[in-house]
């Protein structure tokens, strides 16, 4: 890349006219005293430009919403002045086929609550039964500020917006980040959130615009275990203080 930028740069000065070897030696020297003027090693420019590479390749990939049956995920309100330490889970369990659209089934901590989620690309869609209705709910080829989706349902509009992408460590991995803004209801005005959706990994945290935050404490992705993984015993759990649109 640097050498074809070089080049460039003579073709353009040069335009094609044959030059004397005396001259090329100035112009060669003339262009070794601006590099070397730059004070920037070539191991430097190297790296630079390999990292540029692999953030360009990581970022054209199509991002991995894990929806594999048996995928789980265990969260935690963050409250204060008492944390609570209830953890909630949530897990893939089976899939189904609606409206010829095959979605991975979510339950929500063992209740009788359930999601219906699919990945097309780089975009994830939910179905809701309650309102026999698919939102697009994240896409991440979206730049932030965009509106991933405006879905109406009954006299109401669901809005999404992709607020931020970013690179997060998580669990020891850095991984490709994107912060979705949820408006569940243009009506109403204590119904916003966002969540941080990670690559690979899913729904990392729920943050309300009022209330307590939710986010992952552990996960089951595929088989290998993130985080810390609890036993949850059916019958003491409790369902969440407010179930979202997720």
């Amino acid at each position: 890349m640097f050498t074809q930028a070089r080049h460039s740069f003579g073709v353009f000065w040069c335009g094609g006219l044959e030059l004397p070897p005396q001259t090329l030696g100035v112009i060669r020297v003339g262009w070794r005293n601006i590099y070397n003027s730059l004070s920037i090693p070539m191991k430097n420019i190297k790296f630079i430009l390999l990292l540029t590479m692999i953030s360009y390749q990581a970022y054209a990939q199509t991002a991995v919403y894990p929806l594999n049956i048996g995928d789980t995920w265990q969260y935690r309100y963050l409250t204060f002045p008492i944390m609570d330490t209830t953890v909630y889970s949530f897990e893939a369990v089976s899939d189904t086929f609606i409206n010829g659209n095959r979605y991975t089934v979510i339950l929500f901590c063992n209740s009788q609550y359930k999601n219906y989620e699919r990945q097309s690309g780089d975009s994830i869609f939910l179905y809701k039964p309650g309102f026999n209705q698919e939102f697009l709910y994240f896409d991440f080829s979206r730049s932030p500020g965009d509106t991933v989706s405006s879905t109406p349902f009954g006299s109401d509009t669901i809005d999404v917006i992709l607020r931020q992408s970013y690179i997060g460590n998580y669990f020891g991995r850095s991984l490709r980040s994107w912060v979705f803004y949820v408006n569940q209801s243009r009506q109403s005005i204590d119904d916003e959130y966002s969540v941080v959706v990670t690559d690979s990994l899913g729904i990392m945290q729920v943050i309300p615009d009022f209330g307590d935050p939710q986010y992952l404490v552990g996960a089951i992705i595929n088989g290998k275990v993130f985080g810390t993984i609890v036993s949850v015993n059916s019958n003491d759990q409790e369902t969440p203080k407010k179930l979202e649109l997720y």
